[in-house]
């Protein structure tokens, strides 16, 4: 079945997912939008699990207030030899 880019904008403002990855879940599930959002709920939690194994043992956080704008970084070092 043919996926209509109406279909992928919606599910990607569902979802925040990215347009390949809503335009994929789409093919496989045929147009179905809940089953599409079961498949990239999946893909991000496999995707979230495997960034968890990763640590940051060195680095700092640096964050800047200004009226209207908060921002932040999380830098991290790592040594490689």
């Amino acid at each position: 079945m043919a996926v209509s880019i109406e279909d992928i904008k919606k599910l990607r403002n569902m979802t925040g997912a990215g347009m390949m990855d809503c335009k994929t879940a789409l093919a496989e599930t045929n147009g179905d939008i809940d089953a599409a959002i079961e498949i990239i709920r999946k893909k991000g939690q496999a995707v979230a699990a495997k960034r968890q194994e990763r640590s940051a043992s060195e680095g700092c956080v640096l964050s800047a207030v200004k009226p209207g704008l908060v921002l932040s970084w999380l830098l991290s070092a790592k040594q490689t030899s």
